[in-house]
């Protein structure tokens, strides 16, 4: 429940209870600027709660730029750094929200996207999706992706393994092996995964549905996709494609 609204006054007179910290960083600001407690107090609100439109959206769209650095350093951390650049992250998202009326601000992360070379053209996937047999891009004209369901509890990434099949139709028993063999080789807890697949149990009283549903549904079930071919889309799902320029 939020607070209840002051009455519409030119000023009121109301207690408020200050951390120590805050009482000495108020103590220091309230002597710089040679002004008691309560016009400090309101010089605070004002300045960052009352900007014009033009000032807000400046001090809005720099803590947006800065938490987008941020993130991009925090993919080449260790997890002490990673924590550290969170923090700072923290900060800006919180002064923005203070600016913003108390409204978070949304950060869009912005994907990048990396070519692959392939036989008569290349591929263009997102940079973190691990490619499997790229020493062998030569060779091969088309991409397919396993993908996982609930691939972000279980931190499974996604793996793009290069082939000569158009259509995830044509993919075969052989193939699906070979590829699992190649993911564990560059992620080797993808053996763990495969150990937690699921087969859903029909239920034999009600066609379409089955026993097991809720295990079959919370599991990481892999999936193999083929990428489609640039021609063939005009939205391609994060930015993945095949592009033939031959």
């Amino acid at each position: 429940m939020g607070r209840k609204l002051l009455r519409e006054l030119d000023s009121h007179r109301f207690s408020v209870d200050i951390g120590g910290k805050n009482k000495k960083v108020l103590d220091i600001l309230a002597n710089r600027l040679n002004m008691k407690y309560s016009p400090t107090i309101n010089r605070l609100i004002t300045s960052f709660c009352t900007m014009t439109p033009e000032v807000k959206n400046s001090f809005l769209e720099f803590c947006l730029t800065q938490c987008k650095k941020i993130s991009e350093l925090q993919k080449n951390e260790g997890q002490i750094g990673k924590a550290f650049l969170e923090e700072q992250k923290k900060e800006y998202l919180e002064i923005a929200k203070l600016i913003n009326e108390g409204i978070e601000l949304q950060i869009k992360e912005e994907k990048t996207i990396k070519r692959v070379k392939l036989k008569d053209g290349y591929l263009e996937i997102p940079s973190e999706w691990i490619v499997l047999n790229e020493s062998d891009s030569d060779l091969y004209s088309y991409a397919g992706v396993i993908e996982c369901r609930n691939s972000a509890h279980y931190n499974v990434p996604h793996f793009v393994f290069l082939n000569e099949h158009k259509y995830a139709c044509d993919y075969t028993d052989d193939l699906y092996e070979k590829v699992h063999k190649m993911c564990i080789e560059v992620w080797p807890d993808f053996k763990e995964i495969i150990k937690k697949q699921v087969k859903p149990v029909p239920d034999p009283t009600t066609p379409g549905n089955y026993l097991n549903l809720d295990e079959f549904m919370a599991a990481p079930t892999i999936g193999h996709f083929h990428l489609p071919l640039n021609t063939e889309t005009k939205n391609p799902v994060c930015g993945a494609q095949i592009v033939h320029t031959k």
